[in-house]
């Protein structure tokens, strides 16, 4: 047992007395002084405290669906990922303006409802010391967690998969302007798997005490310019970073005061901060339990990100047919016995053909899209519904594909979920290394003919910056 005794003096430097010997695991333990806190302050604090645990707390039955419907014996990554950066919803908010924040009003305003009526119910509190502790605990875990979730998926390449061959061959303003955003990063693997990383550091300074300091001041920074790439890319995921921003802004709000007077008045700044002395072995208990259980969920998130190297999972996994790689030019193309010549204009002659090394083909054809507004970021194990090439982009047509390898046949699938009743099946051939024959019907039994030459061309972001290229 110990304990700290607090007398008045006039010095400074004399805060405390210790009336015991200690450890210096015990004396980081102990609190440096309760203190009293302003009205103001006590009145802030029960606010955020309700606001922070609304969303950190699992209340909400969208959490518990979440845990349940995910296979332990073999999550999936992205599954992981999305129970790390869970926050509840009372209601379906739009996915952009003002009102995608509703659910932060209505929190918000239940926050100083309760903390008004909390204030009249506690009118003998000073301070909230041992409250404070616990809600800083809950928001550093729970921003850590998210982040490393976060940091794996880009460390990994897996939010932002390489640009494919179709995504090369489309006109710039047929990308929403998240997927531009998303190609324009991805074509540099190394840079995203930096961002990664960066996020990855935070996570691990915040997640230890003497540390968080540091960490949630790259989150400020960092995490500054995410947001505003959420909220001008229209990327969909502003919630979740303005949620990680407000916490860490929260968790840094501590020091401001020490770090000003270090900073800008040049005078001395103590780094004292209130550590609870854990008397009752259960409370404990659970404490390193949950610290031990946070940590062992980030490593297996890491797992299983470094598991889906190489191979990303928005992209489809099974092969395209073999040899077929590559963006062709039809140079003639018969539909029901008439031959259609080149046009930019007709709305069935294709333009031209790229066969993806997966199992996609798509045609560029002057035919009216229904966009695939998805972001793409959902799990799929069957590749028609891995949508993230063709979501977000006009002005191609994205077809998966099964091959009959027995009779060199092909069974066509649109995978715009908007246009899914488009089914092509054609054979294939190839009368030379540089031309592809396609032949079959399509969906309204119409025969196809098409006589397809290989491209070869070159791409600035293939060939590199550090030799002389020659096109």
């Amino acid at each position: 047992m110990y304990t700290y005794k607090f007398k008045e003096s006039n010095d400074p430097q004399a805060s405390v007395v210790e009336t015991a010997e200690f450890t210096s695991r015990q004396r980081r333990e102990v609190s440096h002084g309760p203190g009293e806190w302003s009205p103001v302050r006590l009145a802030v604090f029960r606010a955020l405290f309700v606001f922070f645990s609304i969303q950190i707390v699992p209340w909400h039955f969208d959490f518990y669906r979440q845990v349940f419907s995910i296979n332990w014996l073999n999550p999936h990554f992205k599954e992981l990922l999305d129970l790390a950066i869970f926050l509840p919803e009372l209601v379906d908010a739009p996915v952009w303006g003002g009102w995608s924040f509703l659910n932060w009003f209505i929190y918000g305003a239940t926050s100083v409802i309760v903390a008004i009526v909390w204030g009249a119910v506690d009118k003998t509190s000073t301070n909230y010391n041992f409250l404070e502790y616990l809600l800083r605990a809950a928001v550093r875990y729970k921003v850590g967690l998210g982040l490393a979730a976060c940091g794996f998926y880009l460390l990994f390449q897996q939010q932002m998969p390489y640009p494919s061959l179709s995504n090369l061959h489309t006109n710039y303003g047929d990308l929403f302007a998240w997927k531009l955003y998303f190609q324009t990063t991805a074509i540099n693997p190394a840079y995203q798997s930096f961002l990664g990383f960066v996020e990855l550091l935070a996570a691990a300074m915040i997640l230890f005490p003497r540390f968080v300091t540091l960490g949630t001041g790259l989150v400020l920074g960092f995490l500054g310019n995410v947001a505003m790439v959420n909220l001008f890319y229209d990327v969909g995921h502003h919630i979740y970073v303005n949620f990680l921003l407000f916490a860490s802004a929260y968790l840094f709000s501590q020091d401001v005061p020490k770090l000003w007077a270090l900073l800008a008045k040049g005078t001395r700044a103590v780094g004292e901060k209130y550590y609870p002395a854990w008397k009752d072995l259960r409370l404990n208990t659970v404490r390193q339990s949950l610290r031990v259980g946070t940590l062992l969920f980030i490593l297996l998130i890491g797992i299983k990100g470094f598991l889906l190297i190489g191979k990303p999972f928005k992209v489809p996994q099974q092969a395209g047919i073999p040899g077929a790689y590559g963006y062709y030019i039809p140079t003639k193309f018969v539909l029901d016995g008439k031959e259609i010549p080149y046009s930019d204009t007709d709305p069935d002659r294709w333009q031209d053909v790229i066969f993806e090394t997966w199992s996609t083909v798509s045609f560029r054809i002057n035919r009216p899209i229904i966009a695939d507004i998805s972001d793409g970021d959902g799990i799929s194990t069957n590749d028609l519904e891995r949508n993230y090439e063709v979501a977000g982009s006009n002005g191609r047509h994205y077809f998966h594909y099964d091959i009959d390898q027995a009779g060199n046949q092909i069974h066509l699938r649109n995978k715009n979920i908007n246009h899914r009743q488009e089914k092509w099946d054609l054979s294939y051939s190839f009368p030379t290394d540089s031309t592809m024959v396609l032949k079959g019907v399509n969906e309204k039994q119409q025969s196809v003919y098409a006589e397809l030459l290989r491209i070869n061309k070159k791409y600035f972001m293939y060939e590199g910056r550090r030799n002389r290229i020659k096109l």
